[in-house]
């Protein structure tokens, strides 16, 4: 008798025998009626067992707590919801057998540990925080198997380990004889660590093939089995998970597009990169980024592709966003402060036409450019270019043709002869042909070619006038025939000069 009731002893904790002391060895106590740790849908899952002592109330914190991080917070329930599973409570059912640990007696389950740190490394790539992850199980050996990934802590450890989110590996298969996980306070602990996400990983066949019913497991299962009644969110708009919550299947979602799902079977398939929805984050040029999702990755598109219309009157075309801000003074799509900010619209104002154009240049060579930079040219903010081209005159002058003062073609021709008969001086042979010539007593006369360059070219070479007049002499008047010379000097003689008579050119 005694040996039973030491056995009885021994499965009750210290801290009931506490409670539960005799008068003179009882500890005070009070009995907690609110409770702050977990959001309403867990804490469902052990308020009944406590209905003998007292009523069980939520803390209004319980309908907002949220989990930390800013990834978190940029998920689509701002960290309300588990980002990247559909259910914040799910009983994740597998077939993996129960082994002995490595070192000791203690039970590992290889597929389980395996689907805790997948689960767990998934998780943190949705965004959850590590130090918002506990994974706990009932086993020494378990633990041991997994130590090295996360932090992690077996339960009989003071049952004090409580986290946002919990992973609870039984460990256990449809053979096993363990009664560890059989005992209410024990599930009790096990389901009420978790405030915002409470994930079961387990082999049920334990449960269906034990000799004796375990209750409080079947009622878990049964509560799991449907959804729940209500929301527990305070925020009425975060939608709540509308299916049985145990399955071999763990329902996953996009953390930044829950309406894309996939079901998970396996440990390995707790990756992302199954949304293929179109991220609609807006770039700064105001474009959608057009990629596929990729979460949590925040490099949006560099290269955006959305075809906007070019600001040019010429060329009318529609070009892509990219071209505008690459073409542009700026470069909204770089991650520099100053920039980032910057529009498309900002952009099309600074942009400048590529297409090339021929135009004519003043010293009517055509030269190749673009549309924006003959604009400039013509409102003046640039100077004609340099004209590469040979001159004209590629006899006179061999340089090229050297369009940067914008002179004529004919201006460019007549210096470049003038300079080349400086150049030569009398070795060039005189030109004999007749040409007109109008002398400064304006009496028109045909002289030779290089006369003619000779009295325009030196002021010092006397042009004699040849055309003979009709005078009447001062003093007389009686009527004479005299040279241009003789008349100009009795003009000078009366005191000016008179009307030029018609004359003929004497022989």
């Amino acid at each position: 008798m005694a040996i039973q009731v030491l056995f009885m002893v021994i499965h009750v904790s210290m801290f009931e025998r506490l409670i539960r002391a005799p008068d003179e060895h009882r500890v005070p106590s009070a009995v907690l009626k609110v409770q702050r740790r977990m959001r309403s849908h867990i804490c469902d899952l052990t308020r009944e067992y406590y209905e003998s002592i007292v009523a069980i109330e939520d803390h209004d914190v319980c309908s907002t707590r949220t989990i930390p991080g800013h990834l978190a917070k940029q998920s689509t329930y701002k960290g309300r919801e588990v980002p990247g599973v559909q259910s914040h409570i799910f009983l994740w059912t597998h077939s993996g057998s129960q082994g002995k640990a490595d070192v000791g007696m203690s039970k590992v389950n290889r597929q389980e540990a395996d689907m805790a740190i997948w689960l767990a490394y998934y998780l943190v790539q949705c965004g959850v925080p590590k130090t918002s992850i506990v994974i706990l199980t009932p086993y020494k050996g378990q633990l041991m198997l997994m130590r090295k990934i996360l932090f992690l802590t077996n339960l009989p450890r003071d049952y004090c380990d409580e986290a946002d989110i919990v992973i609870a590996s039984l460990v256990v298969d449809e053979y096993s004889r363990t009664p560890f996980v059989k005992l209410v306070n024990r599930m009790i602990v096990l389901l009420s660590r978790a405030r915002l996400g409470m994930y079961i990983l387990g082999n049920t066949g334990y449960f269906e093939n034990s000799r004796q019913e375990i209750k409080h497991w079947q009622r878990t299962f049964t509560l799991l089995q449907e959804p729940p009644a209500s929301t527990d969110n305070a925020d009425k708009r975060v939608e709540t998970f509308d299916k049985p919550r145990v399955g071999p299947k763990l329902p996953l979602c996009c953390p930044q597009h829950p309406e894309s799902t996939f079901d998970a079977e396996r440990a390995k398939e707790l990756q992302l990169g199954f949304c293929g929805i179109t991220c609609q984050v807006r770039l700064p040029c105001n474009h959608p980024c057009g990629l596929k999702c990729h979460w949590p990755q925040e490099k949006h598109n560099k290269k955006c592709v959305a075809m906007v219309a070019s600001p040019c009157a010429r060329h009318e075309a529609d070009i892509t966003c990219e071209s505008v801000f690459a073409n542009s003074s700026f470069d909204a799509l770089a991650e520099c402060e100053a920039t980032k900010h910057e529009t498309i619209d900002e952009a099309l104002r600074t942009y400048r036409c590529p297409v090339k154009v021929n135009v004519m240049l003043p010293c009517t060579h055509e030269k190749e450019m673009s549309c924006q930079d003959e604009e400039d040219i013509q409102s003046g903010q640039k100077s004609w270019p340099r004209c590469e081209e040979m001159s004209h005159t590629p006899s006179l002058d061999s340089r090229p043709c050297d369009n940067v003062n914008h002179a004529s073609m004919l201006e460019v021709a007549a210096e470049a002869l003038v300079a080349l008969l400086a150049a030569l001086g009398p070795q060039v042979p005189k030109c004999e042909q007749m040409v007109d010539y109008v002398p400064a007593c304006e009496h028109m006369t045909r002289v030779k070619c290089w006369l003619k360059q000779a009295y325009q070219r030196d002021s010092a070479a006397q042009f004699v006038c040849p055309m003979k007049l009709d005078v009447k002499l001062p003093r007389c008047s009686h009527a004479a025939k005299v040279s241009c010379a003789e008349n100009i000097q009795l003009q000078i003689w009366q005191g000016g000069r008179g009307p030029i008579r018609k004359g003929f050119l004497g022989m």
